[in-house]
């Protein structure tokens, strides 16, 4: 019999998740999903009928990138603090609550990546995968930095998006709409560049709605001055329509969404979050006190405001760190902050057994 790489990218991948099965999750479904993926490959190893080599590399590549993002949300490594914040925003969208996986890569990038269709379908006809999976890359090293993490929320955008078809019900509704910087009778390929730009706008409002300005002021640090490409919108233009959003402006693009959002039956795109007073507990180096997941959102925008201007003035002991240390404190604080409260919610709605 010859030797098939294949199969023995499969014999690997059931090794790595061996390995995968012996760590903790924050959320406990993960383990179930390493084996059910493992029951995968252990089928395709060991099929009595040959399974064409087309449909097992396809299933390979499939369960390879699910791998990837599996090793990226162990208990050492996920940033939970702020895919606790996404698994919260998901229950107004979604019917059940999907189960959230991250990669941690080793580049200037965020992305949203969807689980294959028929690859879904296949998992979940032969082994009852139910759970809705949403796999979100980011930097490793903003693993422990809530702050710079926020553009998460921008991918969950992409992901609520494509899975109501949010920018394609606006040009259903609006066959004319023309987006900034684009007029006139367009292309076949400006108009696929005027729906990735809408996907785009969309994302940005999504993660408006939870952190306010703040993922506007992240934006202008990641992205400063980028001009329009055929996949994301100018930064400047960007920044304008988070900025309506959040100042309650009229903008014809928020209207558009909401008119899209109402006709597929979700929440329109609003403010979630609501303002924190971090600025007495964060100049005693203390954490802040949350009282609600609106808070949990809101600790954001204040936490931004706050390393952006008042670290800067504060006194003794922040008029003795450098600029480096200033951030690493106030993420830390943000951290833990969003930390305490976890740990209070969840002993409050904890079975008193439990306790």
């Amino acid at each position: 019999m010859p030797h098939l790489l294949v199969d023995t990218n499969l014999r690997l991948l059931k090794s790595r998740l061996e390995a995968l099965d012996d760590n903790a999750y924050f959320d406990l479904r993960i383990t179930a999903y390493v084996r059910q993926l493992r029951k995968i490959i252990e089928t395709l190893l060991s099929a009595s009928a040959p399974v064409p080599n087309q449909l097992k590399h396809f299933i390979t590549h499939q369960i390879w990138r699910a791998t990837e993002f599996i090793a990226g949300s162990t208990t050492r490594l996920q940033p939970y603090e702020s895919v606790y914040g996404l698994q919260c925003a998901t229950r107004e969208w979604l019917p059940q609550e999907p189960l959230i996986v991250t990669a941690l890569i080793q580049e200037p990038n965020f992305y949203f990546l969807g689980v294959n269709p028929l690859f879904k379908n296949l998992a979940s006809a032969g082994l009852g995968i139910a759970d809705e999976i949403v796999q979100i890359s980011l930097p490793e090293i903003y693993r422990q930095k809530p702050l710079y993490s926020i553009a998460v929320y921008h991918e969950l955008g992409h992901y609520i998006d494509t899975n109501f078809s949010v920018s394609d019900t606006v040009l259903a509704l609006n066959p004319q709409l023309a987006l900034p910087g684009m007029t006139g009778p367009m292309s076949p390929e400006q108009q696929l560049m005027r729906r990735r730009h809408l996907r785009e706008y969309f994302a940005d409002l999504f993660a408006a709605c939870y952190c306010g300005v703040a993922i506007k002021r992240f934006l202008e640090g990641f992205a400063p001055d980028a001009t329009a490409s055929a996949s994301h919108p100018e930064s400047y233009q960007r920044w304008q329509v988070i900025q309506a959003l959040v100042s309650g402006t009229q903008h014809f693009l928020v209207d558009a969404f909401n008119q899209a959002l109402k006709a597929r039956r979700l929440p329109p795109l609003s403010l979630r979050y609501e303002r924190v007073n971090v600025s007495q507990q964060f100049k005693a180096i203390r954490p802040v006190t949350l009282s609600s997941i609106k808070q949990v959102y809101g600790i954001f925008d204040a936490a931004w405001e706050f390393l952006d201007s008042e670290a800067d003035n504060a006194q003794d002991p922040w008029n003795r760190m450098d600029p480096g240390e200033i951030e690493r404190v106030v993420n830390d604080l943000v951290e833990k902050s969003i930390r305490n409260w976890m740990v209070r919610e969840r002993w409050e709605h904890a079975p008193l057994t439990s306790r």
